[in-house]
């Protein structure tokens, strides 16, 4: 800039001016989303100075870097200066809430069965531990068979990424037994109507039946296929049967036994 002074004498003198003009900074900071409990940290750029607000889970309130661990989503406002000349913008950090995670599902079984444990919440990511007698460890249900009693526990991961676990025990109980019913009446209405070998800690079974010439009538290897008095899906008249059953337990034990069935319509 170019001034002059002009005096009572009408003497002029000139002289010149500088004038520097600084730009405005462009402040930039990263937002953040983090897990209830954790720390993001944010960094500011385009500026000399900073100042943080509020200071509520901020490691400082001022400096280029700060950590931030909020109780609950919090906007921060970030004022950057530089020679003199400010700008300012928020940045954002999410609390996302740490999942309630429970295992339900039979957690008292014997010993050759099986149950279900299944996992809530059910939107996410399951890994399931320990890899023992288990059908999948990434599943949100699995199917468990263990041997004797064992702790189980799944650790869940919400869409977030926010983990929780939780634990459960299932009780396995050593009991062995079956039973053979001699009586079967299909057309009676009542618990007789089908013919099943019941029992416990049964891992194979082979039940056979023969009528009074010896043909075989009926055979099975499952405890759920019972025998409903008929053959080839033609009822049969009333009569005694023989039956031969070999049972294996899960113990290693085997009983075999033969005795009569009586069929009475």
């Amino acid at each position: 800039l170019l001034y002059a002074v002009t005096n009572s004498n009408n003497c002029t003198g000139y002289d010149t001016l500088i004038a520097t003009v600084n730009p405005i900074p462009v402040v930039v900071v990263n937002s953040a989303a983090i897990c209830l409990g954790q720390s993001a940290s944010l960094t500011a750029s385009g500026a000399i100075i900073y100042g943080w607000s509020p200071a509520i889970g901020l490691s400082s309130t001022s400096g280029t870097t700060v950590n931030a661990n909020p109780p609950a989503t919090t906007t921060y406002t970030i004022v950057g200066t530089s020679l003199g000349c400010k700008d300012s913008t928020n940045a954002i950090v999410t609390v996302n809430p740490i999942p309630i995670v429970t295992i339900s599902g039979n957690t008292s079984i014997n010993a050759c069965e099986s149950t279900v444990l299944s996992a809530s919440p059910t939107n996410g990511t399951f890994l399931w531990g320990p890899n023992v007698n288990i059908d999948c460890s990434t599943c949100q249900s699995a199917t468990v068979s263990p041997k004797i009693t064992q702790q189980y526990w799944v650790t869940y991961t919400s869409p977030e990424g926010c983990p929780n676990s939780d634990t459960t025990i299932v009780d396995v109980t050593d009991i062995y037994n079956y039973f053979m019913p001699t009586a079967l009446a299909p057309n009676s209405g009542g618990e007789n109507t089908m013919l099943h070998v019941h029992g416990r800690g049964i891992e194979s079974l082979d039940l056979q039946i023969f009528d009074r010439i010896g043909e075989k009538v009926f055979e099975t290897t499952s405890l759920e296929k019972g025998w409903d008095g008929k053959l080839l899906g033609a009822p049969m008249n009333d009569n005694v049967f023989v039956y031969r059953l070999t049972v294996t337990f899960c113990n290693g034990k085997i009983v075999k036994e033969q005795g009569n069935i009586t069929l009475v319509k």
